[in-house]
């Protein structure tokens, strides 16, 4: 809000139709390419990296993760 930088999105019926489909493809696929890839270690991590960047972005959006 404060540079001004954001974008809302609005789906029309037919657009969150086809979110809805993909889906299922997606989730399978990310989770075939990306988190059957990594060790459970790997994977917690991206969990302790993402929670780092989480906290510096937006500090009050991590209190909710504990």
């Amino acid at each position: 809000p404060e540079d001004g930088r954001g974008q809302l999105a609005v789906l029309t019926d037919d657009g969150f139709a086809a979110l809805e489909a993909a889906a299922p493809v997606h989730v399978e696929s990310v989770r075939s390419h990306l988190f059957d890839q990594l060790t459970p270690e790997q994977v917690e991590t991206m969990r302790d990296l993402g929670e780092t960047l989480l906290a510096h972005i937006d500090p009050a959006a991590i209190k909710g993760l504990g």
